[in-house]
């Protein structure tokens, strides 16, 4: 990765990463070419078929560009060596992700009366085209998040109050601020699942699939160190965990063992199969919980209608859970 670039829904680039090893021309070059890509494809009447990835040769060495919305805004993030695309997408992600913990709304609007704190966080999370320091609460301690009172200040020229920041990087837990506490100590979990399954036209279950991850919500005082067990933990496939979590406790115990980060953090990831769960042998020789576990919890009713001018049909899905 190169650098990063923040264009309006002109076009127009408002914010911009400092690109060292390349010349003034460099990010341009890419703004021009994403532009051009996206005006091809609205006079098509499909902006949906723009290609995530762009490749940019009007340049003194060909490279990429990577590009995601959001708020009505484009992130671009120009490559010119190989890289990853996950890699790239992800680190784009965790940025937006970031941005929206600190400024809890992206729009032009608000990145223009925020500029100095997206600079900042830029700074310390991207240095040299190399991701740096992207843990949220870690960046707490470096970049302090706007607040109502820093702007009546600002606008009284008020400065060189004392802050109440502790040293940056003084937590030995990279991902947990020192010395919080709360008076009242929870912590919630939310698991989310989608579906995505394949349904025959007499309702019978051809192929499914799960995608789900646990979010937590952390306010619990000190450094917890806390333990997560599953009933049946291997129907998780793929598991992707957040880097607080000992891996090696995991694959031992198949429990999550962490330290959490203080706020709202995404613990894991996984998906389950439809073949992950136990095989019906017979009707008769199986349990009603079984039973649930080889259906989706949908009943799936085709409705076929002819459209005015005959000869058109609609394909109209209802559902119902039954849960």
């Amino acid at each position: 990765m190169d650098g990063l670039i923040i264009l309006d829904n002109n076009g127009r680039p408002i914010i911009m990463s400092n690109f060292r090893n390349h010349p003034p021309s460099y990010p341009l070059v890419h703004v021009d070419s994403f532009n051009d890509a996206l005006s091809k494809t609205q006079e098509a009447g499909n902006t949906k078929s723009l290609d995530p990835v762009l490749y940019v040769s009007n340049t003194m060495q060909p490279s990429l560009c990577f590009h995601v919305e959001s708020g009505g805004l484009r992130f671009l993030c120009p490559a010119s060596e190989d890289v990853d695309p996950v890699y790239v997408f992800t680190f784009l992600q965790t940025f937006l992700t970031i941005l929206k913990e600190y400024l809890h709304d992206i729009s032009l609007s608000t990145l223009k009366d925020h500029f100095d704190v997206v600079y900042q966080l830029l700074e310390e999370m991207l240095d040299d085209g190399k991701p740096m320091t992207t843990e949220p609460n870690a960046l707490r301690d470096i970049v302090l998040p706007p607040s109502f009172f820093d702007k009546i200040l600002n606008v009284a020229g008020v400065s060189g109050l004392p802050s109440m920041t502790p040293t940056p990087f003084s937590s030995p837990i990279p991902w947990r601020k020192q010395g919080v506490k709360y008076n009242n100590n929870e912590i919630y979990f939310d698991i989310a699942e989608e579906i995505e399954a394949i349904v025959g036209r007499n309702g019978s279950l051809l192929s499914s699939e799960i995608w789900g991850n646990i979010k937590c919500n952390c306010r619990l005082s000190g450094t917890p160190d806390l333990i997560l067990s599953f009933t049946n933990p291997k129907v998780m496939l793929d598991p992707s965990f957040h880097s607080c979590v000992r891996l090696q406790k995991y694959q031992q115990t198949s429990a999550l063992s962490f330290v959490p980060p203080d706020g709202n953090f995404v613990l894991m990831d996984y998906r389950v199969l439809a073949s992950a769960t136990p095989a019906l042998k017979t009707v008769s020789a199986v349990s009603s919980t079984q039973l649930q576990l080889q259906l989706i919890p949908l009943i799936l009713k085709p409705v076929i209608e002819l459209g005015e001018k005959g000869g058109k049909t609609y394909h109209i899905t209802s559902c119902k859970a039954i849960f």
